[in-house]
């Protein structure tokens, strides 16, 4: 692959779940060539999406339905902005087993990235219970979509 893609891999957490399932994205994306860096939500701007080919947002759901408190800064400020040329993926965790709403949170950000008026290349992956055992399933999600991006 002739030019590394650059690619941001933002999640929320509280359990450590969907920092587990960043990294393994991550180890995915690099043994693709490409270039991850990894940011915690909370300590990231909506506007750092341009600096990078692509952005995979990965989030528990919380409550019923809820995004995690740790992306709700990041994305009121993803409303307010334009992204028509970004390519945005969404990674939900959720629990069907618990909770009537299903990855609750990966609606949300699906709807967002909508529109902002950026593209998916991959279907939204809802990782249902436990993300411990399958990090291996999740690095191939990321093998699979860094070849869609080139």
């Amino acid at each position: 692959m002739k030019n590394k893609k650059k690619i941001l891999i933002l999640y929320a957490t509280c359990s450590g779940n969907a920092e587990l399932v960043a990294e393994a994205v991550s180890d995915g994306i690099i043994e693709s060539e490409a270039y991850a860096e990894i940011k915690k939500a909370e300590l990231a701007y909506a506007t750092e999406i341009n600096e990078y080919d692509a952005t995979i947002l990965i989030c528990s759901t919380w409550n019923v339905g809820l995004l995690n408190d740790n992306m709700l800064r990041f994305y009121k400020e993803m409303l307010k902005l334009d992204f028509t040329s970004k390519t945005v993926e969404v990674i939900g965790l959720g629990d069907s087993l618990h909770y009537d709403i299903f990855c609750g949170a990966a609606d949300v950000l699906e709807e967002a990235v909508a529109r902002v008026g950026a593209k998916q290349i991959m279907p939204t992956l809802r990782i249902d219970g436990p993300v411990v055992g399958r990090l291996n399933e999740f690095k191939k999600w990321a093998e699979a979509f860094i070849q869609k991006l080139y």
